[in-house]
């Protein structure tokens, strides 16, 4: 089909498929840009904004080879054939569901969907359901995930242990993904990004990290952390850390980044020529950004300075802009430490 019969023209008729293109359009992301295509990745289908809609968990009236699926609105993306557009389905009450027999020896996954049966498509059925799709038990050590059927959502993953008698919110991971309008901010997980129908300035708030990113055309870009700040190991190239510790915290917005960090040099320590100090990032070739740093000896005497970056790495230089060497701002010995901070911007 070309050019289709636009919706609500005066005396003109036009199919059930018309009006679900119409739904599709409003949606983010855009199902047009995803060629129809997108089961568990899909594009512009999801679950109402609420954060209990139909929430999968363990039985309500205690745990057992069922689970509970709660109230709310699914919107799924045809993808039987072509664009089909979003189907609507609403969901006013618990619906528990159950789960098939667990195998002696072998673990498997199930999903849990809201699939919808279109007899114009395939099949005599007209309507939607919520379903189980149970997997197969797992031979090879690692259980897979089954595909999940044309025109559905995935609400959840089901981990199905060998000989087990229950299911609790312990074996079961979140799928869910809630549609917004189209420009609005998806919110999702880091597991249920959007995947297809992508489009440069589409953004998405993951629930699990509370980060906001921005797709720039070929790439997610983080524009702001609402969260602590990330942990990361800071790593010493030329010098060794003994058995001392080592901590580092960042953050970024975009291309900018911020990071600190500290050394504790402990018994072992190793020293061959200038300390260099990896960053959680990668700076821009260009970028000669100086950023803060404080040495400090173990006999209370201590040193300010600051680094440079060089690619992948910090340079940290004494005030008088001599590099720190293993005599250098004083002989470093266990006891000793460096802290750093550095606000720079990245390559990438």
């Amino acid at each position: 089909m070309a050019v289709r019969q636009g919706a609500w023209f005066r005396d003109a008729s036009h199919p059930a498929e018309t009006d679900r293109l119409v739904l599709a359009s409003l949606l983010n992301p855009h199902p047009a840009l995803a060629s129809g295509a997108g089961i568990t990745g899909g594009a512009g289908y999801g679950v109402g904004p609420s954060p209990t809609e139909l929430q999968v968990t363990q039985r309500g009236a205690g745990a057992n080879m069922s689970v509970d699926v709660a109230a709310g609105t699914a919107h799924i993306d045809g993808t039987e054939t072509g664009q089909l557009g979003i189907y609507v389905g609403n969901n006013d009450g618990t619906v528990n569901l159950p789960i098939s027999a667990s195998h002696a020896t072998l673990a498997r996954k199930d999903l849990i969907v809201a699939r919808v049966k279109d007899s114009e498509f395939s099949g005599v059925d007209d309507n939607w359901a919520l379903e189980v799709v149970t997997g197969t038990p797992a031979t090879g050590g690692t259980e897979v995930e089954p595909a999940a059927p044309a025109s559905s959502i995935v609400l959840a993953v089901v981990a199905v242990a060998a000989s087990a008698a229950s299911i609790t919110n312990a074996n079961i991971t979140d799928r869910r993904r809630r549609v917004s309008a189209l420009g609005g901010i998806v919110v999702c997980t880091s597991a249920t990004r959007p995947t297809v129908g992508l489009y440069e300035g589409l953004t998405i708030y993951e629930t699990d990290t509370d980060k906001i990113y921005t797709y720039t055309g070929s790439a997610w870009v983080q524009v702001v952390a609402l969260g602590a700040w990330d942990s990361y190991t800071p790593t010493l190239v030329n010098w060794t850390l003994g058995a001392g510790s080592v901590t580092g915290r960042w953050t970024r917005s975009g291309r900018t980044i911020d990071v600190y960090g500290r050394i504790n040099f402990g018994t072992g320590l190793t020293k061959v020529g200038t300390c260099l100090i990896s960053l959680p990032v990668a700076a821009g070739s260009s970028v000669q950004n100086r950023c803060w740093a404080r040495y400090r000896d173990d006999d209370g005497a201590g040193a300010y300075g600051f680094t440079e970056l060089s690619s992948d790495v910090l340079v940290p230089f004494q005030s008088n802009g001599v590099t720190i060497s293993s005599t250098a701002p004083f002989t470093w010995a266990a006891g000793d430490s460096i802290m750093f901070e550095a606000h720079y911007e990245a390559a990438s």
